[in-house]
């Protein structure tokens, strides 16, 4: 007999963040507006390392005067550029190079900007944005293999370019980003409860079924309750299979929309026995009890923005054992 468990464990991710003193509002300076280094939440995605957005990666970014509604900067790039120097100081960036808009934008004389910005750019035939609610990212589709972190900026508010005085007249030198993941992430793994001697498990498919693949996302900076309304769109994404041991497999990470547990929600997966093919499969909503980063016993009703969810699949086999009997002789006189 087989036996496959399914065990749920909720890893939720924390986002790092940099915070810099509010500038004075009287500029004095036109100079090039430049952008920090981003600072990111831990990915699941190859791009990110860590907190640190990586160089190869560009994002968008929209930019409000306190005066106007009006976008003062309006879904532009933001790239890293090597060599680039800071144009108050004269001081280059370093070896990592220096954040800043593909065309050059200037700091306003008079007044302060707000930025929101979303990453990475190159979702940018989805993405609008108001002074008043910030980024909309409308009929985002999630295709596998749902590896695009898709992350939103906590809006950067009040700035300027003048010099800080609370930092003895140092300038400012960049806009601060922090940028926090819009997306869930969604892990499977497998392995078996023990060392089955003689006995080869191997997945030969694996996948999540009947899950939400589309919807908009409001960064709601006037409420400061970004949300996603998602449509009735179902997707399937595959994850890898391998053999399974009692070490484990790593089956994949998806970065998905967040959705509720639905009746249909879940992952079916086909693996063989010594060779003997097998199917199963197992509704998400089944498997809620699952434990926080400091181990805490938490429900997972929905997968939500920012989280990490882990779901290990354990086989179980039931070994094989004999009762033999002898019937006994019939027995025939012949007379």
């Amino acid at each position: 007999m087989k036996k496959l468990f399914f065990i749920a464990a909720l890893s939720s991710i924390a986002l790092v963040s940099c915070v810099k003193n509010e500038m004075d509002p009287s500029a004095t300076q036109q100079d090039e507006i430049t952008f920090n280094a981003p600072v990111v939440a831990p990915s699941t995605k190859a791009i990110i390392d860590g907190a640190v957005y990586p160089k190869t990666e560009s994002f968008g970014v929209y930019a409000w005067h306190s005066s106007s509604n009006d976008p003062y900067m309006e879904n532009v790039q933001v790239s890293n550029v090597a060599g680039l120097e800071d144009d108050q100081t004269g001081e280059s960036y370093g070896e990592e190079g220096g954040w800043k808009p593909a065309q050059a934008t200037y700091w306003p004389k008079e007044g302060t900007l707000d930025f929101d910005a979303y990453s990475p750019y190159s979702v940018n035939s989805f993405v609008s944005a108001t002074k008043a609610d910030g980024i909309v990212v409308t009929d985002y589709v999630v295709a596998d293999p749902a590896d695009t972190d898709l992350m939103y900026a906590l809006r950067s508010k009040n700035k300027s370019n003048v010099n800080d005085g609370a930092n003895d007249g140092i300038p400012y030198d960049g806009v601060d980003i922090a940028f926090k993941h819009a997306l869930t992430a969604v892990q499977l793994k497998a392995k078996t409860a023990s060392e089955y001697t003689g006995t080869t498990i191997v997945i030969t498919s694996i996948e999540i079924e009947n899950a939400i693949s589309k919807g908009t996302f409001r960064q709601n900076e006037s409420t400061s309750d970004p949300a996603w309304t998602p449509t009735a769109t179902e997707d399937k994404y595959a994850y890898t299979d391998g053999t399974v041991t009692v070490s484990g497999i790593d089956c994949g990470t998806k970065l998905l929309l967040p959705q509720s547990l639905s009746d249909d929600l879940a992952v079916t997966i086909t693996y063989t026995i010594n060779g003997i093919e097998q199917t199963g499969t197992f509704l998400f909503k089944d498997h809620k009890n699952g434990k926080d980063e400091s181990d805490g016993d938490v429900t997972v009703d929905s997968w939500e923005m920012g989280n990490k969810y882990v779901y290990t699949l354990v086989f179980t086999l039931d070994e094989i054992f004999f009762e033999p009997i002898v019937t006994d002789w019939e027995t025939i006189i012949v007379s």
